[in-house]
């Protein structure tokens, strides 16, 4: 394929995919890996806590979008004219919006999940809460 042509590979689309999931993934898990350390080892009181709080936000906040950019101008720095670069944006603009969907609707059941399986417990007296 030229340079100049706005149609990829199957593969390389694949790879994007994979590529733009796996920033979002492992942002999220930095984060709540820091926010949950921050939170269960240390008082709110604490300069640690908040300083692994704006450590775990860097990697959402900051991390994701610089990294999401990269692999974007990795994957339109061959198109050499506006048109084919338009054509290849508006491809890959529904694969970030798919992600984004399947990961919001990933968290959403695991959090319930999580809620039905804390009422559970609690239900069955294997989580208590006395002092």
């Amino acid at each position: 394929m030229n340079a100049g042509n706005a149609s990829q590979p199957p593969k390389n689309l694949t790879l994007y995919a994979t590529l733009q999931s796996l920033t979002l993934v492992v942002c999220w898990i930095i984060f709540v890996t820091l926010g949950t350390f921050a939170l269960m080892n240390y008082d709110l009181g604490d300069v640690g806590c908040w300083l692994l709080l704006a450590v775990a936000c860097m990697a959402v906040y900051g991390l994701r979008p610089n990294l999401e950019r990269a692999i974007d101008t990795a994957w339109l720095s061959d198109v050499k004219n506006q048109q084919a670069l338009t054509e290849r944006v508006a491809q890959l603009r529904p694969i970030k919006r798919r992600i984004e969907i399947f990961f919001s609707v990933g968290v959403i059941v695991l959090f319930l999940a999580g809620a039905i399986l804390w009422a559970v417990l609690i239900g069955l007296n294997i989580i208590t809460f006395t002092a």
